[in-house]
């Protein structure tokens, strides 16, 4: 069912593919899942990879020059450094990925809770943007510059994922620049895999105490194999105990009473955890705790929406820009959040908006070299 298009739709889903779908069908076959569970991924994946298909026009608005917009996120990020540094100095400052969760919490408590959601859109709208920005217009400086930004947003707020996200961007960008061709992704995917294998072998011989496993525990664990497994706990929990609808949510303006002292993610955290853990999941779960099967069928539908206004992007402004901007939103729309939440918080609405106003690069270049074709008499197409 996986679509082989070259366009944007198709990275994105086979991404769905890769990181999510795989890792659940290990966990069905290894792990001793259900089968109901898997049945409601199913009908949940094929009604997103179905209503992708509808071939939506892009959303434009008033155009800016790519130039200023690159610098303006430059400037909107030191700007953000600089108010962190205010808040929280570098009392709380951290870059050893095994003591995030020491410093994490008090980080957050000493932050207004502004800073959270500017935090990630930040780091999953902005800076992106901004690094394959710089990299259509050949400015390593300033993908330096943005890669600093991200190690201080990781260093201020001790989440090391925001650490990740402009070279995953840079990587899906360099990937697909010069062919659409979701293999050369799914090579590097592999081979990062297989780093895994060597980590653990490592790992094995000197003792889990040892620097290393950390690797594998970050890739191959936190991001490929919880996500499903959250989602089993989700279906398997919320099948039996009441639904939410919605409740905790501010679309329903605090009209409705939450069956629950807790929100969904720290509900399940508690439950199959034993702690006060997040334990936050993407599109099926999250849509399964609000409403059942039609909550995660109608989640399902808007993922499947938001994909084929992605590609009607890709269209216009190309597929290896729109994918490696907006890759790591989706991966989040996935796997680790609530597809309603994913809007305002992960900066996905802010996005549609500013695809809309950027005009890429290689458009107006080749929009130019077409003009002089046509003033030389060659025929356009």
């Amino acid at each position: 069912m996986a679509p082989v298009d070259r366009d944007a739709r198709s990275i994105l889903l086979n991404i769905f593919l890769s990181i999510y779908l795989v890792p659940l069908l290990v966990l069905l076959a290894l792990g001793g899942r259900p089968l109901s569970s898997l049945f409601i991924v199913a009908a949940c994946s094929l009604v997103m990879f179905q209503i992708s298909r509808i071939r939506l026009p892009s959303v434009e608005f008033v155009k800016v020059s790519p130039e200023f917009f690159l610098g303006a996120i430059a400037f909107l990020s030191v700007i953000l450094i600089m108010m962190l540094y205010f808040f929280l100095g570098f009392k709380y400052f951290n870059i050893d990925f095994r003591e995030v969760y020491n410093f994490r919490e008090d980080a957050a408590e000493n932050l207004p809770s502004l800073f959270s959601y500017l935090s990630s859109i930040f780091s999953k709208a902005l800076i992106p943007l901004g690094v394959v920005s710089a990299l259509l217009y050949r400015q390593p400086l300033v993908v330096l510059g943005f890669a600093v930004i991200s190690l201080f947003l990781f260093g201020f707020t001790s989440h090391k994922s925001m650490i990740f996200y402009p070279l995953i961007a840079a990587i899906i960008y360099y990937s697909l620049s010069r062919s659409i061709d979701y293999s050369k992704i799914l090579i590097l995917l592999v081979a990062a895999m297989a780093v895994c294998v060597i980590d653990v072998a490592l790992m094995s011989l000197n003792g889990p105490d040892s620097v290393w496993g950390w690797y594998t525990s970050l890739l191959l664990r936190r991001a490929l194999f919880v996500p499903p497994l959250l989602d089993f706990h989700y279906i398997e929990f919320f099948s039996n105990h009441p639904l939410i609808y919605w409740a905790d949510s501010r679309l329903t303006f605090g009209l409705l009473q939450s069956p629950y002292d807790l929100t969904a993610p720290y509900l399940i955290g508690n439950v199959y955890f034993g702690d006060d853990t997040g334990a936050n999941t993407g599109f099926i779960g999250s849509g399964f705790a609000q409403a059942g099967l039609f909550g995660a069928l109608l989640y399902s539908a808007g993922a499947g929406l938001t994909l084929a206004l992605l590609n009607a992007h890709g269209r216009r402004q190309g597929v290896a820009f729109i994918s490696s901007v907006t890759a790591i939103q989706m991966v989040t729309m996935f796997s680790s959040t609530d597809f309603v939440t994913l809007f305002l918080s992960h900066g996905v609405l802010l996005s549609f908006l500013l695809l809309g106003i950027i005009d890429p690069p290689q458009l107006r270049q080749s929009a130019t070299r077409q003009t002089a074709r046509v003033s030389k008499g060659a025929r356009p197409f």
